[in-house]
């Protein structure tokens, strides 16, 4: 398609001025020189016309024949050139006539014509050819290959969605032949070509249509963080924050944290620093999202997660929302100051063991952390009641070794909220815990005659001395199995079950010699290898642990037939 323009200005007959000074002088201007010249031809059609005067005018008038659109005067600082260009060109082929009328500043006024005839051109240029567009974020770079035409004044760039209605347009001089069309919206795909136009406004064919589609490729960045890059004495850490220069695409980002090898005194962090340790970010908690995308927050994290006077390392990878990632690596290293302890101390867990021949149980408790033992010991209650004989194996576990448990019987045991850490930091709650013992096996706990308070053998002068066994449990003498000797070592008895009797308690066993001891100072020694307790129907009926033994003296002078109940001494 060939385009031709001519625009006609009815206005062409207006006053130009230019204000100046009041002049004394009765001298009007003159003109020293025009370009076009007087009777110029071929006059380009873009070309302007200078009038050069020999004093600074006031107002100009100029009346065009025929009439032509001018552009608005254009004056120098001594207001005695002006320029007036054609608006948009002159008619081509045009004989073109100009009365001028010039007044300067004392109102002296001059008459002058000016004529020139143009140059007959209604041919247009080449359409541009090379044209190629390449997207850019939010923008298109366009080049082409530049037209050779010698009248030619520049390109008409066309764009818009719809190739047959172009919604932009933007005059383009000769050079450069680029040009970067911006802004435009990127994913929206656009049609762009280009037309050439002349000095005589004669416009070209359009070029091949390009389309291209702008698109993000400038990569995110990191903006800042919390905690900040290359901070030290970071204390404790109770939010992790990491804004970016644009939107972020949520599910690209993952975040990785390292403990690594902390710098010498005085020394700069180090973000290639050796890892020491990987970290589990799950205790950052879960990320939070600012509306516009570009900042992510962790606002649950881990109160002992950060440790005190160790050097750590964020990395992150994401993508914006067109894909383009961060650069590689995107790091933060910051070096932690004291960071207090400010988590309660849990109990993890624990276990019992107790001996069903002695009746002591060996309590152990694991706790989170280290504890304050004092205060540890001091929470500990237990019902039915228990007395501790505390140990502490490590900082974080203690056992409590106890006597006297009771057999079938079920303990509960628990630790108060005063139980707590070094840092002073209780337990958030109780804790309860639990066991059942078992069934104990029958122990000897008492015997007479029993030592002395000074531990010396207990001596007596009666010739039918019993001896008397108390257990720790209701038994019986079924199968009851001992024996007593004398000092050198002769039998003197067999204990069956002839020779005894229970107490109606079940507790006490009392033997009965079947003759009298032979009191002139004889030592006799008994031992019991096997009683059995009385049980119930379906339980397992268990026997003493341990054979126990014991000795008396019949017959020594001087002491009395007084008898003291003693508990279990010498045992096997």
């Amino acid at each position: 398609m060939r385009i031709r323009t001519v625009l006609i200005s009815l206005a062409a007959l207006a006053w130009l001025t230019a204000c100046g000074p009041q002049g004394g002088d009765a001298t009007p201007p003159t003109l020293l020189s025009a370009s076009p010249a007087d009777g110029a031809t071929d006059v380009a059609l873009n070309e302007a016309v200078v009038l050069t005067f020999s004093k600074p005018v006031k107002k100009l008038q100029v009346t065009p024949s025929p009439l032509v659109g001018l552009a608005a005067p254009v004056w120098d600082e001594a207001r005695r050139v002006v320029t007036i260009a054609p608006a948009p060109a002159w008619p081509a082929g045009t004989a073109l006539g100009f009365a001028i009328v010039a007044e300067d500043d004392a109102g002296n006024t001059r008459s002058l014509d000016l004529s020139f005839t143009t140059l007959d051109d209604q041919e247009p240029p080449a359409a541009p050819t090379g044209l190629a567009a390449e997207a850019m974020d939010g923008a298109i770079r366009l080049t082409w290959t530049a037209n050779t035409e010698p009248d030619l004044a520049g390109y008409l760039l066309f764009w818009g969605e719809d190739p047959d209605a172009p919604t932009g347009v933007a005059a383009l001089p000769t050079a450069p032949t680029e040009h970067v069309l911006t802004p435009l919206e990127n994913g929206t795909t656009y049609a762009v070509y280009l037309v050439a136009e002349d000095g005589a406004g004669n416009r070209s064919t359009p070029s091949a249509t390009l389309t291209a589609t702008p698109g993000d490729t400038t990569p995110p960045t990191l903006v800042s963080s919390q905690p900040s890059d290359g901070l030290r004495g970071v204390g404790l850490v109770t939010r992790v924050r990491f804004a970016f220069s644009e939107p972020i695409d949520p599910g690209s980002l993952e975040v990785f944290l390292y403990q690594v090898q902390a710098p010498a005194e005085g020394d700069p962090l180090d973000p290639g620093a050796p890892v020491e340790a990987t970290l589990d970010t799950t205790l950052l908690g879960a990320p939070s999202w600012s509306p516009n995308g570009t900042l992510v927050e962790f606002d649950d994290v881990a109160p002992d997660l950060i440790e005190s006077d160790k050097a750590y390392r964020f990395q992150l990878v994401a993508e914006d929302l067109a894909g383009n990632a961060l650069p590689t690596p995107t790091t933060v290293s910051f070096m932690a100051g004291f960071v207090p302890d400010v988590i309660p101390p849990e109990v993890l867990g624990f276990t019992q063991d107790v001996d069903v021949d002695t009746g002591r149980g060996v309590l152990t408790f694991d706790f989170s952390e280290p504890m304050d033992q004092t205060a540890a010991e001091a929470a500990f209650v237990s019902a039915p009641a228990m007395s501790c004989a505390w140990a502490w194996p490590t900082p974080a576990q203690a056992s409590c070794t106890v006597a006297g448990l009771r057999q079938l019987q079920s303990y509960a045991v628990q630790f108060t909220v005063e139980a707590r850490d070094l840092m002073g930091n209780g337990l958030t709650a109780p804790w309860n815990g639990d066991f059942d013992t078992l069934n104990f096996k029958p122990r000897l706990v008492s015997f007479t005659p029993a030592p002395s308070r000074l531990g010396l053998p207990p001596r007596t002068n009666d010739p039918s001395q019993p001896i008397t066994w108390t257990f720790s449990e209701p038994v019986q003498v079924d199968n009851i199995a001992g024996e007593v000797r004398t000092g050198s070592g002769a039998l003197f008895d067999t204990v069956t079950q002839a020779r005894v009797q229970l107490s109606g308690d079940g507790l006490t066993i009392t033997y009965y010699p079947p003759s009298n001891y032979n009191c002139t100072g004889t030592t006799y020694v008994w031992r019991l290898d096997r009683v059995y307790e009385q049980g119930s129907a379906g339980r397992l009926i268990l026997s003493t642990p341990q054979p126990y033994s014991g000795s008396f003296q019949c017959g020594e002078p001087g002491i009395g037939t007084s008898l003291q109940s003693g508990k279990q001494g010498a045992q096997a």
